[in-house]
């Protein structure tokens, strides 16, 4: 098994000072960042129920993907009809056939 030499430890390489200071910057607030997301997430005073955080720039994110991109993709064929047809009207159907 191969021996992994921790990060505190692992010899610096041709970095020069300006990517050294970069990288320790980020690390700061990556660190920053999770401390922040964890007192968030264990807030006993939140106000609202569930477990997850509520972050407004993925909402709006997710809301231009899924608006923008479902007719841009969407072609109707036989074949999604059929399985539209199959998915609803049959698995609603389903239930009243037995009762008959």
């Amino acid at each position: 098994m191969a021996y992994r030499v921790p990060s505190s430890i692992r010899v610096e390489t041709d970095l020069t000072h300006e990517e050294k200071r970069l990288i320790e910057e980020r690390a700061k607030l990556k660190a920053q960042l999770r401390q922040e997301y964890v007192r968030q997430l264990t807030d006993p005073h939140k106000h609202g129920s569930g477990g997850t955080l509520f972050d407004p720039q993925m909402m709006r994110l997710q809301a231009a993907r899924s608006h923008s991109m479902i007719f841009e993709h969407f072609r109707p064929t036989p074949k999604g009809g059929l399985q539209f047809f199959c998915r609803n009207l049959l698995a609603h159907a389903r239930p009243w056939i037995f009762c008959l």
